[in-house]
């Protein structure tokens, strides 16, 4: 009876300890009490039972359970029909403490059938966690019957309050039932210790097939999802929605509607495995991407992606679909709104797009976004952020020409406006490499480099940072140009082919001449790294150009230059440069080096120049002539340090040249010049320059460190404005370190005519000689201002400003040439004189040597006439002594004789001054001081005239008039007179300062006077008794 009795007992127990560990605590122990059947010893104080209706009641007290569980049960009232089924009709336990240790063994619910099961007033421990129990009611506990059941149950840990009612259908094996159920205070943390919160859940669950399910309404506060995919926990204050909750097989699916997230709603699905969170699914509207990279560490499930988050600082993505599940690869699928990108130095903005995300490969769709003013559109492809980095992405694009200098580098290149639409690919991997590449066209661009403008269309194909142009047209006024080929930073291949208005290119690169029209061009243009090259032909047709003097060449006139030259390294190689137009070819080669030495080979033959002169000389007058030429140079370097290695020839027969810094062609020519290494040979046999005729001539230059000239000049006439520029004539100084500071040499020259500004000459003889960098001059003579000239001197040009000095003498002058070399123009003076000079100067040009000019000269002539000279003439017009006295006789008929002329000048800058200028004349006599600007033709001074001798005679015949205007024992009347302006025609004004005065105190002493003169002149007379 007793064993009977135990195992009654304890069967009970155990079916109550199954039907409460189920209900309350599913995450923790349901599953276990499920599958293991607890038994265990119990014993009991008393036992009382009693007959009611047909019914046994038993009633136990003071149990104590020991085994897998635990404890004491204070009440235990069973009841057992008698007259019916199900024999076990009720049991009610009450007022029980127990602990639950392990159940190792199966649960089972036992086959008995009964009407009522309850537990109530009671605590339960698990695992170091208390429940109590404050009712459990099973109602109708039948075989494949429903039953209904309720329960309310506390926890000190893993809930607060849980309630529950629902029906059922009894099944040895395996029960099914619902219900409703309200719990609060759930502590999430037992679900997963990657959650923290409390929660209130409250609605219908089912349980069935070993799963329980829950859909309903929850409340949650405080709630914390922390995980390492997460650089932070995620954190929600408080959330009230709704929540679908299923558990079977030790694993819990949690999924959370309509969570709000800074302003943004989310759905969150959970799965909780052995109490870890083992994957969550996301979902969410547009949310600002930077919370997204502020709370989840994608890079650490997609490696190698962390470069990529970095190059994303704004936007807004939507979670479509977000998928982490542990050990296994991410799934995702993003939409993208305004995002920002940033590659290099360039932001992408306004990004638009598809991203799905499985494992370590994205793919890409409907991609869009803008770059300043340019957009791209319909992007699509896969990147791969494994180990490879696989990359094939394919979209199409509209750039404004505008922004591509934010793109690439294009120097000096500017685009004002156009558009370029293609498409582009990116493909390759980390181990390959990358490329990018398409194809597009250029339409209505406007493209500028410096001050060149012009619009550009056409197609072109692109391969990473390398363009192929196929072609590109460039037009603007006369030039339209078709461009083939590759271009990229470090090489080109590029053909241009098409007409260039010369026009176009001034603006950024210097034509040393005067150009206009229109040039052909058929050019192939090879560059890279270290060398370009240029291979062609440029036509000039309709191409005018001129450098004044040498050449000038109209339209029409046909013409092809051809031209192949390698640059590499700074050096420039021309293999071919070749000029064909109208009768004259020019060939040449050689090369120029970094330090711009030259080796050049050059060729020019000319048959019949008169077929060449309107090209390349002049227009006037008939040229004829043939010339060739024929050189090497090698080791060519300027300035020049040493002479040249020259070899060849050049020869002209009869022919005509035009030299830059000449202002007059060269023509009937006949020159021969040799050249032999360091041996240089010109001999020139006849030469033609305006006025001058050069009769033979002859160059020699030997040497290479330190060259020796010889030069030897014959001319039949020499006038130096044939040879002085527009801007004048220039001597330059020459450099210590220069060729020149080491040459020497002779000098020999003779002109049989010369003119030179004022002076004009004959039979003109220089010998000089050449030597550290002077050029001195051991004799200089001519027949110059009516006498003969003998000058020695010197040119120094080894100091900062060039210096002049000469000295000599001039005999057997006349007063009239001098005066002319002075500028007056209008003299006409005879005379023999002689002039004695010692001059220098310093300065580079005409003007500057005038204006430095300084020494001493000396002028004097005698016994000639002045037959005309504007000062004297208008002296004598103010005198008026002509009229007054001998009537108005005009100096040019018989001229003024005199006696002797001249002065002496010191000269200090230029300027020539003298006080004492005299002019001797039996009518006159004239002293002088001032001053002479040769370089001015200017005079100013003081002249002071003594009176007319044949005056004098005639006042002395009159007594009273002769004491009034004449000292006695004195000459007649003299006057002062200011002369300033030009030389050839000054202005005259009578000087008054301390003249009119004294004078006027003269005659008054004069007038008291008189009488006594008058008598003392008389007195003779009246002793001779004359009547």
């Amino acid at each position: 009876m007793t064993r009977k009795i135990y195992w009654i007992t304890g069967s009970i127990v155990v079916l109550v300890l199954l039907v409460v560990i189920l209900a309350i605590n599913l995450s923790n122990i349901g599953p276990y009490v499920v599958k293991k059947a607890t038994c265990g010893q119990v014993e009991a104080a008393s036992i009382d039972y009693r007959y009611d209706k047909g019914r046994i009641i038993v009633k136990l007290t003071g149990l104590k359970v020991k085994g897998g569980i635990e404890g004491i049960v204070k009440h235990v009232e069973i009841a057992f029909n008698l007259t019916h089924r199900p024999f076990f009709a009720s049991s009610t336990i009450s007022g029980f403490d127990l602990t639950v240790f392990s159940t190792k063994r199966k649960t089972r619910f036992f086959s008995m059938p009964a009407d009522l099961l309850k537990l109530e007033n009671g605590t339960i421990a698990y695992n170091k966690h208390k429940f109590i129990v404050d009712k459990i009611a099973i109602h109708n506990l039948r075989p494949d019957k429903p039953f209904r059941f309720a329960l309310a149950i506390r926890s000190d840990h893993d809930f607060e309050n849980l309630t529950a009612t629902g029906e059922g259908i009894y099944k040895q094996k395996l029960s099914d039932f619902k219900g409703t159920f309200h719990i609060t205070g759930l502590n999430l943390a037992r679900c997963s210790s990657h959650l923290k919160g409390k929660a209130t859940v409250q609605g219908p669950f089912t349980f069935s097939k070993k799963r329980f399910g829950f859909e309903g309404p929850i409340d949650v506060s405080a709630f914390e999802l922390i995980h390492p995919i997460l650089r932070k926990p995620l954190t929600i204050p408080r959330y009230t929605g709704s929540a679908a909750i299923t558990y079977g097989d030790g694993v819990i699916d949690i999924k959370v509607d309509d969570i709000v997230f800074q302003n943004t709603p989310f759905v969150l699905n959970l799965r909780v495995v052995k109490n870890a969170l083992s994957a969550f699914d996301l979902v969410s509207g547009f949310v600002n991407i930077k919370d997204v990279k502020g709370y989840m560490a994608l890079e650490r499930v997609i490696k190698g992606s962390s470069k990529l988050w970095d190059s994303i600082p704004e936007g807004r993505v939507k979670i479509m679909r977000f998928h982490y599940e542990k050990k296994k690869p991410l799934s995702a699928e993003f939409e993208l709104k305004d995002v920002g990108f940033l590659y290099n130095h360039m932001h992408f903005d306004g990004i638009a797009g598809l991203l799905h995300v499985d494992g370590n490969t994205v793919t890409i769709s409907r991609g869009q976004g803008a770059f300043r003013t340019s957009r791209f559109h319909d992007a699509a492809g896969t990147a791969s952020l494994a180990r490879d980095k696989e990359v094939r992405i394919k979209s199409s694009y509209s750039v404004n020409l505008v922004d591509v200098p934010y793109i690439i580098d294009v120097g000096a290149i500017k685009f004002k406006n156009g558009t370029a639409k293609g498409a582009a690919e990116l493909q390759g991997n980390q181990k390959t490499g990358y490329k990018i590449s398409g194809a597009g066209k250029i339409r209505d661009a406007n493209v500028a480099w410096q001050k060149l403008s012009a619009s550009a269309r056409g197609s072109y194909r692109f391969l990473n940072d390398e363009i192929t142009f196929d072609p590109l047209v460039v037009n603007r006024g006369g030039t339209d140009m078709v461009i083939r080929g590759k271009w990229n930073k470090k090489s080109a291949g590029v053909f241009l082919k098409g007409n260039l208005d010369v026009d176009h290119i001034k603006p950024f690169t210097k034509i040393p001449m005067e150009t206009e029209g229109i040039a052909g061009l058929d050019l192939g243009l090879q560059k890279n790294e270290r060398a370009v090259t240029v291979n062609g032909s440029v036509t000039t047709d309709d191409l005018f150009f001129r450098v004044p003097g040498v050449v000038t060449k109209k339209r029409g006139l046909s013409g092809t230059a051809y031209v192949t030259a390698l640059v590499q390294d700074k050096m420039i190689d021309i293999q071919r440069l070749s000029y064909d137009i109208d009768g004259l070819r020019f060939d040449g080669k050689g090369n120029v080096g970094p330090d711009r030495t030259m080796n050049l080979d050059v060729g020019m033959n000319i048959n019949g120049i008169e077929r060449a002169a309107p090209l390349f000389f002049f227009e006037n007058g008939p040229v004829a002539g043939d010339g060739e030429l024929k050189l090497s140079f090698r080791d060519l370097r300027f300035p020049l340090e040493k002479l040249p290695d020259i070899r060849g020839f050049a020869t002209m027969n009869n022919g005509s040249v035009q030299l830059p810094w000449l202002p007059k062609p060269l023509k009937e020519t006949d020159l021969i010049a040799d050249f032999k290494g360091h041996v240089h040979d010109i001999r020139i046999k006849q030469l033609t320059c305006g006025k001058s005729v050069l009769r033979s001539g002859r160059l020699r230059a030997e040497g290479e460190e330190f060259p020796r000239l010889s030069l030897s000049l014959d001319m039949d006439r020499f006038d130096v404005a044939d040879f002085r520029g527009k801007s004048g004539s220039k001597i330059r100084v020459i450099p210590p370190d220069g060729i020149m500071a080491r040459t020497t040499g002779d000098v020999v020259f003779r002109a049989r005519e010369i003119s030179f500004s004022r002076i004009a000459g004959t039979d003109l003889r220089i010998r000089g000689t050449i030597g550290d960098r002077k050029l001195i001059i051991s004799h200089l003579g001519m027949n110059a201002f009516g006498g003969y000239a003998n000058i020695r001197g010197g040119i120094d040009l080894s100091g900062s400003v060039p210096s002049v000095n000469m000295e000599g003498k001039v005999s057997q002058i006349t007063g009239g040439h001098f005066l002319k070399a002075m500028g007056a123009e209008t003299s006409v003076i005879d005379g023999e004189g002689v002039i004695v000079a010692n001059l220098s100067a310093q300065g580079e040009s005409s003007p500057e040597l005038a204006n430095t000019l300084h020494g001493q000269l000396s002028v004097y002539t005698h016994n000639g006439v002045i037959r005309k000279w504007n000062l004297l003439s208008k002296l004598f017009g103010i005198l008026n002594v002509y009229d007054l006295f001998r009537g108005k006789v005009p100096l040019t008929e018989s001229g003024l004789s005199y006696n002797k002329m001249g002065a002496t000048f010191k000269v200090a800058n230029g300027v020539f001054s003298t006080n004492n200028f005299v002019l001797d004349s039996p009518s006159m006599l004239i002293t002088g001081a001032g001053d002479v600007n040769a370089a001015k033709r200017e005079i100013q001074g003081t002249i002071n005239v003594s009176p007319l001798v044949a005056i004098d005679r005639a006042i002395d015949k009159i007594p009273i008039v002769r004491n009034i205007l004449r000292e006695k024992g004195k000459g007649f009347l003299y006057g002062s007179y200011n002369v300033k302006g030009p030389i050839d025609d000054p202005y005259i004004t009578l000087n008054f300062i301390n003249t009119i005065g004294g004078r006027t105190i003269d005659i008054l002493r004069n007038i008291l006077v008189l009488p006594i003169g008058i008598f003392e002149r008389q007195e003779p007379i009246e002793n001779g008794e004359q009547p």
